[in-house]
């Protein structure tokens, strides 16, 4: 059984990974307009992650479609640290619940500067429904924007995801798909260990094309082997 120490830091860094932090996605102008403008405006990224017909997407579709990411057993904003400061605040008020969830802290004498973190994506787990809960599965998704793509920030945030699964949300298996013309997805889903399960052909029409939807997963035993693995890699 885990320590005390162990445990708590498990909590203490629970909400970020070697580079990113991860907060709740929101209700608010900021990720309306985030979701509007760099997730649901991107001509690119959108429909490799979203099966809806190719089209500029309203503020309305883009509501919709946050309230359905927001409704999932995981929903988070991928972000990257920032030095760029939100606002600054008396000590006193910086162990506020608000305060702490809002961005990392910088310690002074009198105040403390709350920073904010730069959204670059989002990542979701969907939740077992209540009338088949017992099964303990859940689909991944994720998107990260373009300008932000090709530096590892995708690996880095599935790899957060598969733990919190596993670790906190009681999962015992995590799959994803992806359509057949996202090559990149295809590759990196597998290079981070997750196998191959099925493919439903030719179930996806784009561009004049009919396209195949390939299925992956991962099971809880399958992740304790390869975080061993990473573990028995670093260096003493």
């Amino acid at each position: 059984m885990s320590d005390s120490k162990s445990i708590q830091d498990a909590m203490r860094n629970g909400w970020k990974s070697e580079r990113l932090v991860y907060r709740a996605l929101q209700d608010n102008d900021a990720d309306h307009t985030f979701m509007h403008e760099a997730i649901a405006g991107d001509p690119v990224g959108f429909p490799l992650a979203y099966s809806e017909v190719f089209r500029p997407q309203s503020k309305a579709m883009t509501a919709t479609l946050l309230t359905m990411l927001r409704n999932k057993a995981l929903s988070v904003v991928i972000c990257l640290p920032t030095d760029e400061p939100l606002e600054t605040v008396s000590k006193d008020q910086s162990n506020h619940p608000q305060i702490l969830q809002t961005g990392e802290r910088k310690d002074c004498n009198t105040e403390r500067e709350i920073l904010t973190p730069l959204p670059i994506g989002i990542l979701t787990l969907t939740g077992p429904k209540q009338e088949n809960h017992q099964h303990r599965k859940t689909m991944l998704g994720i998107n990260i924007i373009d300008a932000y793509q090709g530096n590892g920030y995708g690996s880095e945030a599935i790899n957060w995801a598969l733990d919190w699964a596993f670790k906190f949300g009681g999962m015992h298996r995590v799959g994803l798909s992806c359509y057949g013309y996202n090559d990149r997805g295809r590759r990196l889903y597998e290079r981070l260990g997750f196998v191959k399960e099925g493919t439903v052909r030719e179930c996806i029409w784009f561009n004049r094309a009919w396209h195949d939807e390939i299925y992956y997963g991962m099971l809880e035993s399958e992740w304790e082997q390869l975080r061993a693995l990473q573990k028995a890699k670093q260096p003493a």
